[in-house]
């Protein structure tokens, strides 16, 4: 299964994010970030994202990581074409053979872990859009990514037989809005919200599994409310503002620290989940990056730790 380009959606969402406030763009830590993956999808373009180093690093798993995929831009055309030439592909395909190995002794170590660590192995397929990233347990090959959600779904301690509407902030492509929606048939809504591009290719990700509204759906609603349909709400930031629905759960697994404290508390400022579960990276506060306490204090305190 391979999911579809849509350039003029992407195109849409960040001509939109540029009319933005300073609170709705990426903060100095994913600016960089935002630049490269653009420049790597106009190149590759996403049907096989999670295989293209220069897409997916930083936020999705490349599992094996190939040197032609690694660049973009007038530099990338240029490397790629002397990898290409023969003598230096005879030497390519030496490290390529050396990293399959050593991916493979890693995979079969992992298995062992995941397979002691998870009772409940029921997965949806995991390994779409180019995924390499397999380890095989009980006769299945299932993404790495989806293993550690999968772990920490089990691990936080969430009641997610009890949850309607789950929204998650930063997520990168969209692992934890499938395995949730896959597993609990209770979970009727996902609201997904991140910047471009990385919601672009969630977007399209998740279309291949569920009923999913766009961008293009909503960009002109004056208030973002929930269907009657079992789906899952693909947003920009500066949505939320828009956005009129209660919301059960709210999953973040270290976007938060990624961010600026104005951003994280602005964000808090426009939610009012029942519940919310964090992870968050041990970094102090600075121009880029939240810490734990501020982005805790951002959202009232009073959270058990694990």
């Amino acid at each position: 299964m391979s999911i579809n380009n849509n350039t003029n959606l992407l195109k849409l969402m960040l001509e939109d994010e540029s009319q933005q406030p300073e609170i709705y763009r990426p903060g100095p830590y994913w600016r960089g970030y935002q630049s490269r993956i653009v420049a790597a999808i106009e190149r590759h373009g996403i049907t096989k994202f999670r295989s293209v180093q220069s897409i997916c690093k930083g936020f999705a798993d490349p599992g094996l990581i190939l040197p032609e995929t690694m660049w973009t831009g007038w530099k990338g055309s240029v490397r790629t074409s002397l990898i290409s030439a023969p003598v230096i592909n005879r030497i390519v395909d030496q490290y390529r053979r050396a990293l399959a190995a050593e991916h493979q002794r890693r995979c079969r170590t992992a298995a062992n872990w995941y397979g002691l660590a998870l009772d409940n192995l029921d997965f949806p397929d995991t390994m779409t859009a180019g995924g390499n990233d397999g380890i095989d347990i009980a006769g299945r090959t299932i993404s790495g990514q989806y293993l550690e959600c999968a772990l920490r779904m089990q691990t936080f301690g969430v009641d997610f037989g009890s949850v309607h509407t789950v929204m998650e902030i930063g997520g990168g492509f969209g692992c934890f809005p499938h395995l949730a929606m896959h597993r609990f048939a209770n979970i009727k809504h996902v609201v997904y919200i991140d910047i471009p591009p990385m919601i672009y290719i969630a977007t399209q990700y998740l279309k291949q599994f569920f009923n999913v509204r766009d961008y293009a759906e909503t960009r002109d609603l004056t208030t973002i409310a929930l269907s009657d349909d079992r789906e899952i709400l693909c947003l920009c930031p500066w949505q939320i503002e828009r956005l009129d629905c209660a919301i059960d759960l709210l999953w973040n697994t270290a976007s938060f620290s990624e961010m600026p404290g104005a951003v994280v508390t602005n964000y808090a400022a426009h939610i009012q989940p029942k519940s919310v579960c964090l992870l968050l990276n041990k970094d102090e506060d600075s121009v880029g990056k939240s810490s734990v306490k501020s982005v805790l204090d951002a959202f009232g305190g009073g959270f058990r730790r694990i």
